[in-house]
């Protein structure tokens, strides 16, 4: 009886000397422990964008009025679809919870120039060699919003739209009975684009962007106050197709 409390007070004893040892070589985690900021990810907030492609126009018609008392009208329709260059910059800012963009942009439309017969009703018949030639550029600036889909790999495509105000460089050469007028006019016109497109991802701060975008122009208006002619232009759309790069901050 004797001997088993011996042993049993020696094992004890061995089973606390062990577990003291163990207890003392083990680290410390609460002091270990600390706050580690969460690293920021690049390229979610901040972007800015350089693009540069095609513009394709088309003009739905123009008409002219002359003075009352000429009785002098015409409208063209459908003239010819010029192609001219476009370049843009953007910059946008994302959501921190929403798929969602904000951001604007800077559009320059080269000159696109229309040629077209125009149909006349005037009082003295048609001219022997009626013409119209309208060469419109524009500066465009605007609000954007642009919404991100889900990625597919390395895209991401996106939609978004947006609206603002064109400074134009409009000059209009027209030949009829009565004479010709060559007529210049600069202006400001409130715009509306919708555009879409998407993004391929290079790494984590570079892509290349591709999109399609569509512009519209309100009515545009020229007068001519030594002859009393005035000139509306309705249905400028303005179709462009870009390439660029992205960079993400």
């Amino acid at each position: 009886m004797v001997m088993k409390k011996f042993l049993l007070i020696n094992l004890l004893g061995l089973l606390s000397f062990k577990y003291s040892a163990y207890a003392d070589g083990m680290p410390d985690y609460k002091q270990q422990i600390r706050y580690i900021p969460k690293k920021e990810v690049s390229g979610d907030r901040f972007s800015i964008a350089v693009l540069a492609g095609i513009n394709i126009g088309k003009i739905e018609h123009i008409s002219r009025n002359a003075q009352p008392s000429s009785g002098a009208f015409f409208l063209v329709k459908q003239p010819n679809k010029p192609k001219t260059y476009i370049g843009e910059i953007s910059g946008f800012y994302r959501l921190k919870s929403y798929p969602i963009s904000v951001g604007m942009a800077y559009t320059h439309f080269g000159k696109n120039k229309y040629k077209a017969s125009p149909t006349f009703i005037e009082s003295g018949g048609m001219p022997d060699n009626p013409g119209y030639t309208q060469e419109i550029s524009a500066h465009d600036f605007s609000l954007n919003l642009k919404y991100h889909m889900n990625k597919i790999g390395h895209f991401e495509p996106f939609i978004g739209f947006g609206a603002g105000f064109a400074k134009y460089y409009n000059k209009l050469k027209l030949r009829f009975n009565d004479g010709s007028d060559n007529i210049k006019k600069n202006s400001t016109v409130f715009t509306q684009n919708l555009f879409l497109g998407t993004n391929y991802k290079i790494n984590q701060e570079f892509s290349i962007i591709g999109q399609a975008k569509y512009t519209h122009f309100n009515q545009l208006k020229n007068g001519a106050p030594s002859s009393g002619d005035s000139f509306k232009i309705s249905g400028v759309h303005n179709f462009s197709f870009t390439v660029g790069l992205e960079y993400k901050f």
